[in-house]
């Protein structure tokens, strides 16, 4: 863990964070050319749900203020807000599959599934009839 943070401070089901230093660029002239304040966020992640969700190991964030620390701090919220929305959306499909395979399987009735065919055949035979006869 980099800045000072413990094991504990980490979400569940997040291997380590790691911030990287950058200067965007953009408006601000040279201060914010030669200043590395802006901070990535990069997440590497152990719980396998999380990965599956984000299609890989790393998630990352960003911010860009003028403060590296407030930079620090906002990437890593972002950041843990990514995850934690994760979860929820992974709870909400664990919940939707769940109640889906609880609905009652109905077995159609055996008279209800003759008259259902008997009904098929007939309207062929009336699209055949309807039909110009090949020649073959």
């Amino acid at each position: 863990m980099e800045h000072g943070m413990q094991k504990e401070d980490l979400p569940r089901g997040v291997a380590r964070i790691w911030f990287e230093r950058t200067n965007l660029g953009g408006p601000g002239g040279q201060h914010r050319n030669k200043s590395e304040t802006d901070r990535i966020a990069h997440a590497v992640l152990s719980d396998p749900d999380l990965i599956t969700y984000f299609g890989g190991t790393d998630v990352t964030a960003q911010s860009r203020s003028r403060s590296a620390g407030q930079n620090e701090k906002q990437a890593r919220e972002t950041l843990v807000e990514k995850i934690e929305e994760a979860r929820e959306a992974i709870a909400q499909e664990r919940k939707v599959a769940q109640r889906k395979a609880e609905l009652p399987t109905r077995k159609e009735p055996k008279g209800a599934k003759e008259r259902r065919i008997a009904d098929k055949k007939r309207q062929g035979s009336k699209k055949a009839s309807r039909q110009k006869p090949r020649d073959w």
